[in-house]
């Protein structure tokens, strides 16, 4: 299995590469073009990623004194509140697991997570960090 992630790994660096080559032919059409528009994609990828990653301390707080309570108050378990806010792999499986009330409840917190929270806390500010002002309102 280690050989095929290499191997990955291997299509993924010559893919870069051509596609590096191509930008220094002609980064204004083809593969270059698309080259180019993927580096400057990243900035728009990285800002909304690390601002959720640094507010990932105020979240868990507020979501175990105030959104976790009022979720067992309602009925539902605490660890859903983690994942209905935080995405599974950004901090809230590990939050729900320490919130969780019963087992059920934290596999129902996983699947908000995977649904919910990846929307949440990924998809939404990523598509606004990479349209456009003015198409802000279809998203």
């Amino acid at each position: 299995m280690i050989m095929v992630g290499k191997i990955v790994i291997y299509i993924i660096m010559a893919c870069a590469v051509i596609g590096a080559f191509a930008a220094i032919r002609n980064s204004d059409e083809g593969l270059g073009k698309q080259f180019m528009e993927g580096l400057h994609a990243i900035g728009h990828i990285f800002v909304p990623a690390a601002g959720i990653m640094a507010s990932i301390p105020f979240l868990s707080w507020f979501i175990d004194k105030v959104a976790g309570p009022f979720f067992a108050a309602i009925g539902a378990d605490p660890a859903i509140a983690a994942t209905a806010i935080l995405a599974t792999d950004m901090g809230g499986y590990q939050l729900a697991q320490v919130l969780k009330e019963t087992q059920e409840g934290w596999i129902m917190a996983m699947i908000v997570g995977f649904m919910a929270g990846a929307t949440i806390v990924f998809s939404i500010p990523m598509g606004l960090a990479m349209l456009d002002k003015r198409d802000h309102k279809y998203m």
